[in-house]
């Protein structure tokens, strides 16, 4: 009941495993605004989420983006890039964090991009969970600035989300992320 109703007003999904996906897509949540994410993306996964024609694939890793690459086509995607900062929460929910294997480093972002060729559309990064200090942000857009100066045909920006709840200023969030996308 709670996707059906997100659905209805026009929210997407992001799905990790092949339940996930299938829940969205029974809710009425439109394939195109799903994003098929996490590290474990196996076989009949992959195939369900090209039968649907997902909206976009996150690759964290280069064997998970080989693996796609050799699907018979390669759906848009985004690369997961892990910032290496503090992202100001808890060490277990710091997935942007340096110590964190979630994405690539920026320079692994940057030499993976050319390979995936036109199905590339940008860079996702989610910093962690709990993120009530907006600064976080700027530390995040450092970041990503050289991949989107090296790229400028690209046209998505995938933060993530992990807005600590329920006091996270989200004004003032969205006035940088506005900021960097201009």
């Amino acid at each position: 009941a709670v996707l059906t109703e997100l659905a209805r007003h026009g929210v997407g999904a992001e799905a990790i495993t092949i339940g996930e996906l299938e829940r969205a897509l029974a809710a009425g949540i439109p394939a195109k605004n799903i994003v098929l994410g996490g590290p474990a993306q196996d076989a009949r996964l992959r195939a369900r989420a090209l039968e649907a024609n997902v909206g976009l694939v996150s690759l964290d890793s280069l064997s998970q983006a080989e693996t796609w690459l050799a699907e018979a086509r390669l759906p848009d995607c985004v690369i997961r890039v892990n910032p290496a900062l503090d992202p100001h929460t808890h060490e277990h929910l710091a997935t942007g964090a340096a110590s964190s294997k979630c994405g690539r480093t920026v320079a692994e972002a940057q030499q993976l991009a050319p390979k995936l060729g036109k199905s590339l559309r940008g860079f996702h990064v989610h910093a962690g969970s709990q993120i009530d200090v907006p600064t976080v942000y700027d530390d995040i857009f450092n970041a990503l600035s050289p991949l989107y100066e090296a790229f400028p045909q690209l046209d998505v920006l995938d933060i993530g989300g992990g807005f600590a709840v329920p006091n996270a200023p989200l004004a003032d969030m969205a006035a940088r992320i506005q900021a960097f996308v201009k």
